[in-house]
């Protein structure tokens, strides 16, 4: 019989009282990650982002690397820098849905002070070093 510390009975058991988002899980475990990121360096000595995310009905991936300059859209791969002082460097990303199985490439910058990754059109940012594995998701930072 389980009992309340509070008025110090015991008391009849009814089974689980509260539900989660977690589908019932027992309460001593974390809820369930729902995105992951990690920061590595490939084969060509280039510094190598690779996340996942999931969502309600999605599941997305993503790979993505710095521009050799050669992209017209790299601008010589030069660091770019805002009006606050913040140095970013263009990146391209290869985003993957793996429930209707669509590949894309976009366009994202990097912030060399934070170490994140922004996807602007998109409304997402990366954050390898975030705790517990990595962010991949919302970015708090209005849409431009």
């Amino acid at each position: 019989m389980p009992y309340n510390r509070r008025t110090g009975e015991y008391y009849e058991s009814r089974g689980r009282q509260s539900y989660s988002n977690n589908y019932q899980r027992n309460d001593n475990r974390a809820p369930r990650k729902k995105s992951g990121c990690s920061e590595t360096v490939g084969r060509t000595k280039k510094t190598v982002i690779s996340g996942w995310r999931k969502s309600a009905r999605q599941f997305m991936t993503f790979v993505a690397t710095q521009n050799n300059g050669d992209n017209a859209h790299a601008k010589g791969g030069a660091v770019i820098t805002n009006k606050k002082g913040q140095e970013y460097t263009r990146w391209t990303a290869k985003l993957t849905n793996k429930t209707i199985g669509t590949v894309s490439t976009v366009s994202c910058l990097y912030n060399h002070a934070t170490g994140k990754l922004y996807f602007p059109d998109l409304n997402l940012v990366a954050n390898p070093k975030a705790p517990n594995g990595g962010y991949w998701g919302k970015s708090s930072r209005p849409k431009r």
